[in-house]
């Protein structure tokens, strides 16, 4: 078997492999064919060969075979090396498979079976790089396409693709560009193409005139386009670049700049219909104008309720809150979970899952955070700045399913309702029916930086868990407490943690903490008795220094039926917390004061009789010596 690449490729001395359908050199024929296809070893199988000439431009292989069957399929693997450049090649691009034999080689003689086939199409590599400053989800950025090297060819267009979810705009160049770059490219217009059975969206940049060489390269040119959601599971860009006849060159880039959401927490305890609060917590990147809003979006299956039961951390003034803003995409005719006979195949939806906070304008003294600003500066808040607030929702019987469908969405929206910064992949906590708590309270002495204090936790039981009815591997044997981040718990020794609950009957045995995980605070619970009653501890608690408080201050409570990681989780609460010179707004309990102060129940045993008697000289003792 004589090989012989076209002009300008180089064969490489590294795989030849030849294989054939035919079994042991002998031509298939209909009753060999089903004896092989029933015996399971249809296929191809490997032809000995050996190399008996070999040079850049032509190789000979000897086929360990007496014959070559006619009407059989035989595959050849090797390596080449292809041209360096398209100046090297020719326009003869033939790829030539010759069949020959010793003899007819050694004379010289033209091969009896000879065929050809045409050389497949190569194009030079686009070396480029893709980058974005920022890329919040759903929001139009500007995307920095720096071609470095486009070929040897002078293009007279560029396509530019993103990855499937990515839309550039119709007019795709940035503002400014057009100027910048009027002496290389004409226009950038928005074209879809199909890659792999998917519609992306392309950028088709023209180029002035005869295009540009690569005496003029790097060139940035900035497009606008429109992130998606999340980062694409294949997050890969495309660039390919034409001259008039034809595709001139193409590259990609794999692993280009990811989705970036912004900082939120969202936090309630997912408790069955139930109506609790939920927390939420967010910093903003960009500056929030007043009148801007914030597009709040759970679960279809969830409602949620206006107005904003309180503001921790944020503005001076409370947003204002409203279910009936057009921003709203409702339902879009979705059957509602109250509907007795809902559609087959249709998933449920509450039009009460979203709402949207606004910033009205406020007096000359509205301020952000820590920042005070003036009566002319048109953000409510500004970059760096930060919101903690506290709305009411409905859980729902049961956790949404699938998992994509269990996801909270936050958008910060501009005065005109145009997207400037979110997260739309926060996703929301199983739904559980058991166990089941109530009046959750937290109280705590002066908050200072850098300061030890005493913080007390409480909550009940509302419905008795019975040992006996708990599932294999679901018994509740922990109660955590998580302290925000930047708190430590202070506890040295067993009697720092003080019960503030003699009376309750709740069977706590033991309580835990290690430096290893410093926020945290462990309560094992007697799994021999009924959980029932009200947990009511005090524990010493170290404040971060000035300035370090979290924005997203919650505590958590977290009922788990292992430890220290609690991974199989019951039910997660979390609580709000305090900052720096905020007050409790509640008084502890006389109970609890007592336990707390140390005033519960006998300290020492009772004197002796001898003791009473010395007692009053001692006293009067100490007064002589005492000085007026």
């Amino acid at each position: 078997l004589v090989l012989r690449p076209p002009v300008g490729y180089t064969v490489l001395p590294k795989v030849f492999r030849v294989e054939t359908f035919a079994v042991s050199s002998v031509m298939f024929n209909a009753s060999s064919l089903d004896a092989e296809a029933s015996s399971g070893s249809f296929g191809f199988s490997g032809v000995p060969t050996t190399i008996r000439q070999l040079n850049f431009s032509r190789a000979e292989l000897r086929l360990g075979l007496d014959v070559v069957e006619a009407n059989t399929e035989y595959r050849v693997s090797f390596e080449v090396d292809t041209p360096p450049t398209q100046a090297s090649r020719t326009d003869r691009k033939l790829w030539v498979f010759e069949l020959t034999d010793s003899y007819a080689l050694e004379q010289g003689l033209a091969a009896e079976n000879l065929g050809t086939l045409d050389d497949f199409d190569l194009y030079s590599q686009v070396n480029f790089t893709v980058f974005a400053p920022s890329s919040p989800p759903e929001v139009v950025i500007e995307v920095y396409i720096t071609l470095i090297d486009i070929g040897e060819y002078r293009p007279n267009r560029v396509d530019v693709y993103g990855p499937n979810g990515f839309k550039f705009l119709d007019s795709c160049f940035a503002p400014g560009q057009e100027e910048t770059l009027k002496n290389y490219f004409v226009s950038c217009r928005e074209r879809w193409s199909i890659w792999n059975g998917n519609y992306l969206s392309g950028a088709i940049i023209e180029t002035v005139n005869g295009g540009f060489g690569a005496e003029q390269l790097p060139i940035t040119v900035k497009l606008l386009t429109q992130t998606p959601p999340q980062t694409p599971a294949t997050n890969t860009w495309y660039v390919r670049t034409y001259s008039r006849e034809a595709l001139n060159a193409w590259g990609l880039q794999l692993i280009a700049f990811p989705i970036r959401p912004m900082d939120v927490n969202i936090a309630y305890a997912a408790s069955a219909n139930t109506r609790v609060p939920i927390f939420m917590a967010l910093r903003v990147r960009v500056p929030v104008p007043y009148d801007g809003h914030i597009h709040f979006a759970a679960p279809r299956l969830y409602q949620l309720f206006c107005p904003v039961i309180k503001m921790f951390h944020g503005p001076s003034e409370k947003p204002t809150c409203t279910q009936s803003d057009p921003i709203l995409t409702g339902c879009w005719g979705l059957p509602s979970p109250l509907d007795p006979n809902p559609p087959i195949g249709l998933p449920l939806c509450d039009p009460a899952h979203e709402l949207l906070l606004t910033f009205p304008k406020a007096g000359s003294n509205a301020k952000t955070n820590a920042q005070q600003n003036t009566s002319s500066s048109p953000y409510v808040m500004l970059a760096g700045d930060s919101l903690f607030i506290s709305l009411e929702v409905r859980v729902p019987l049961e956790t949404p399913s699938p998992r994509a469908e269990n996801v909270f969405r936050v958008r910060v929206l501009d005065e005109s309702k145009l997207t400037l910064d979110g997260k739309l992949n926060e996703f929301g906590g199983e739904v559980r029916d058991m166990p089941r708590v109530e009046n959750f309270k937290i109280w705590w002495t002066r908050a200072l930086p850098d300061r030890i204090i005493t913080v007390a936790l409480e909550f009940t039981f509302n419905l008795t868990i019975s040992r006996e009815q708990e599932l294999a591997g679901q018994s509740l044997r922990v109660i955590q407490i998580v302290a925000p981040d930047g708190l430590k718990m202070a506890v040295r020794r067993p009697r720092d943690v003080t019960h503030l609950a003699p009376s309750s009957s709740l069977g706590i045995t033991v309580w835990n903490w290690t430096g290893t995980m410093p926020r945290g605070l462990w309560f094992g619970l007697d799994e021999k008795r009924n959980v029932t009653g009200k947990f009511h501890y005090a524990f010493p608690v170290l404040l971060p220094g000035e300035g370090e408080m979290p924005y997203n201050n919650l505590w958590s409570v977290k009922l788990c039926a292992d430890s220290p990681f609690c991974k199989t989780e019951l039910l997660e609460v979390p609580l709000p917390g305090f900052f720096f010179g905020e007050e409790p707004d509640y008084d502890l309990s006389q109970e609890a004061f007592d336990a707390l102060m140390g005033n519960h129940g006998p300290r020492c045993t009772q004197p002796l009789a001898l003791c009473w008697f010395w007692l009053p000289w001692l006293l009067l003792a100490s007064a002589a010596a005492w000085p007026s």
